[in-house]
């Protein structure tokens, strides 16, 4: 009978990635009759994605659980979504909130290109899903949870060791002030000069789904419902139209700022300060004044 929550966590250099807290403070408020357990897979960027998903699908019919909790981060879902198969399963993905209702396990996240809200049940067993990560507080027994390291062994074979790239998601994550950028930003080298910007203000770069699809910036920085969620001090959103899968994800900012050159954009129904200006003539006259 599958019992227990399993969370799974990036580990290297013998530490879990800081989302596991976020996650076990999710799981804790399920308030389930049941047992946590965080696990990973130690060097994951050594491994390719199916044989990964080899190691965990294994790992995972031995322990039998209940609920599998996975960060809604690019690695980790392309190798879940191989084991969901191997296991034949489903898998939820990019949910931002889960919650029981009348014993079922229930799920909210974006749909039909991230226009509406849907609310999903999960009821295989083990039920897994994808969390997005930054949208709830960390677990105060974080400290003290013990974490299961999957270590295979490794014959080399079919594997080539190219080297480790750096995911600086808890950069954003944690950051005090984010500077947000759009598609109005990217002509005239305007992203270029969001990044020296932001270095001048000690923000960090965050911004929206198109910069992702069009690999201006990596998938761990973009800001929303299928991306992360954020709670800086200040946000200030430059060429950023204002849709609502954006914005989810910095809702509980304290002060927002917004450059747009479109006055009817909706961006600034959102903000607390409205600049009607073009993005990139903006941010070169702010560099002029610092």
């Amino acid at each position: 009978m599958a019992h227990g929550i399993y969370i799974y966590t990036e580990i290297q250099n013998r530490k879990s990635a800081p989302y596991t807290a976020e996650l076990i403070s999710l799981a804790e408020s399920l308030q389930m009759d049941e047992t946590i357990h965080v696990f990973g897979l130690e060097g994951t960027d050594i491994f390719y994605e199916q044989e990964a998903a080899e190691i965990i699908a294994d790992y995972i019919r031995k322990e039998d659980p209940m609920i599998i909790l996975v960060p809604a981060i690019g690695t980790a879902k392309a190798i879940f979504s191989r084991v969901a198969a191997m296991l034949d399963i489903g898998m939820t993905a990019d949910c931002t909130e889960l919650y029981i209702e009348n014993g079922i396990f229930k799920q909210k996240k974006p749909a039909f290109g991230n226009e509406v809200m849907v609310v999903t049940e999960e009821r295989d067993e083990p039920a897994l899903v994808t969390v997005v990560i930054g949208g709830c507080n960390k677990s105060e027994k974080y400290p003290t949870a013990s974490v299961t390291v999957l270590k295979p062994e490794i014959s080399g074979a079919s594997t080539r060791f190219l080297g480790i790239s750096e995911q600086n998601t808890e950069e954003i994550i944690d950051a005090e002030t984010i500077l947000a950028v759009g598609r109005g930003v990217l002509d005239n080298h305007g992203y270029q000069t969001a990044v020296l910007l932001a270095k001048k203000i000690g923000a960090a770069i965050g911004g929206t789904r198109p910069l992702v699809d069009q690999g201006v910036i990596p998938f761990e920085h973009q800001i929303g419902q299928t991306g992360c969620v954020v709670h800086p001090k200040c946000c200030i959103f430059v060429g950023v139209s204002g849709a609502i899968q954006h914005t989810e994800g910095v809702r509980d900012t304290n002060v927002k700022i917004a450059i747009n050159n479109d006055p009817n954009a909706a961006i600034f129904s959102f903000a607390d300060y409205g600049i009607v200006a073009d993005g990139n003539e903006f941010m070169n006259k702010l560099m002029e004044k610092l």
